[in-house]
């Protein structure tokens, strides 16, 4: 979900948790290795109120960008801080990675609406993550906490290298708008999501010599390209994608007493649909893409089970046939 909304041009900023774990630790299995799975949130420490270190509950690790205060913070809600009705009630004791987290997103949001004052276009959340921890406060312990944002350094390094690549996805057999393509940067990371209309937009830093977009789709065929980045400007690349052939993958499923009826069969990794087997043991998955090597999940039947690979072709044939 997170990565679908960053996908979208939405920035999340995320609280790294108060557990005072170390989140490279051996333990978790490099699950918040940013090179293996990154969401593209900004993930949030807090540090001992407005010192330049660590709050001692505050989780940290490489996967934390930045820092806000984690104690001392002032906000609206249950306390003392004023007389009056709970209305108007504020209090004096916000803490935790979940104070420090809304100090970081109202720096994002500052910087987001600088840039778009001054340059005409909005960061995607990859560039403002990375403006901002680039330009941030480093902090004085060696605890990984990420850095403070400076908002004078991060706007001064927007104007400086942000530049945007826009345009419009299509098939290339009909001419028509292809929506949920992803585009991705080769070299920053950066990633987007075209819309219902096909259109997708990049604010990446344009200090890269070469930047590579990749178009990729479960219908089409993969494609890159190479835009001209203009820091301070807007270009513009359509792109028009080669559709892949469309093939039904039918099959019969049999045990030892011959076909096996009511067994229910999962394409995994992919969007196709479920189906059952009938009481030949025949099932049929329309609307499979050519070219990909298929695993099906079989299960549901008493004392039987399976994970069966199957590559379908895309020549004359339409139909890929399998007997597990």
């Amino acid at each position: 979900m997170i990565r679908t909304a960053t996908a979208r041009g939405i920035i999340v900023c995320e609280a790294a948790g108060n557990g005072y774990q170390n989140l490279d630790d051996p333990v978790y299995q490099g699950l918040f290795d940013r090179n293996a799975r990154d969401s593209g949130a900004i993930m949030c420490g807090a540090t001992a109120g407005d010192a330049l270190y660590n709050a001692d509950f505050s989780n940290s690790g490489t996967r934390v960008d930045l820092n806000g205060w984690g104690w001392d913070v002032t906000t609206c809600g249950y306390g003392d801080l004023q007389a009056g009705p709970e209305t108007e009630w504020y209090t004096a004791g916000f803490s935790g990675t979940s104070s420090a987290s809304p100090i970081v997103t109202g720096a994002a949001a500052a910087l987001q609406g600088m840039v778009r004052e001054s340059l005409g276009f909005k960061l995607d959340a990859r560039l403002s993550r990375d403006l901002l921890r680039e330009t941030g406060t480093e902090m004085v312990s060696g605890t990984l906490i990420g850095t403070r944002p400076t908002l004078v350094e991060a706007i001064g390094l927007a104007n400086t290298v942000a530049g945007r690549v826009t345009g419009i996805v299509t098939d290339q057999s009909t001419g028509q708008p292809v929506p949920d393509v992803w585009v991705q940067a080769g070299e920053t990371g950066s990633f987007a999501r075209t819309d219902a209309q096909g259109r997708y937009a990049l604010t990446l830093d344009t200090r890269s010599s070469q930047v590579e977009l990749t178009f990729s789709n479960y219908y089409y065929h993969n494609q890159s390209i190479s835009p001209v980045m203009v820091p301070g400007a807007t270009v513009q690349q359509d792109v028009s994608l080669q559709p892949l052939p469309i093939i039904n993958i039918r099959g019969r499923v049999s045990g030892p007493g011959g076909p096996l009826a009511g067994v229910h069969i999962t394409p995994l990794d992919n969007s196709l649909s479920q189906t059952v087997t009938d009481a030949q043991g025949d099932f049929l998955i329309e609307g499979a893409a050519a070219l990909y090597e298929y695993s099906l999940l079989l299960e549901g039947a008493a004392g039987h089970g399976a994970v069966v690979a199957v590559v379908p072709t895309a020549g004359l044939e339409q139909d890929a046939v399998i007997n597990p």
